[in-house]
């Protein structure tokens, strides 16, 4: 049987890039999300796009980069990474799939 902390462990194995990509599929993270960004969510959805999408740009636009494979790469997007941490971070704690603190 996995444990919490096998899964959390590997959940920050993988690469910020594929991470990013889930949490932007998740219906959980997207309405997180748009409660935490609703007006740029508002303005994001406007263009038809789905949550996916919508969540993806969001995200771009905050981390102030073109792709999610930005957040792979370092140190030339540390700032990006940094940011990105910091909304993963949040979202775990709040979704209640990381202790506060980590």
């Amino acid at each position: 049987m996995t444990t919490p902390a096998a899964i959390r462990a590997e959940w920050h194995d993988m690469p910020r890039s594929k991470r990013a990509g889930m949490l932007c599929k998740d219906e959980k993270f997207q309405v997180w999300l748009q409660q935490k960004a609703n007006r740029a969510w508002y303005d994001h959805s406007q263009s038809g796009h789905t949550s996916d999408r919508v969540a993806r740009a969001i995200m771009l636009a905050g981390c102030h980069i073109e792709s999610r494979a930005d957040l792979d790469k370092l140190p030339e997007h540390s700032h990006a990474v940094a940011v990105f941490d910091k909304l993963e971070r949040e979202y775990r704690q709040a979704a209640g799939l990381e202790a506060e603190g980590r």
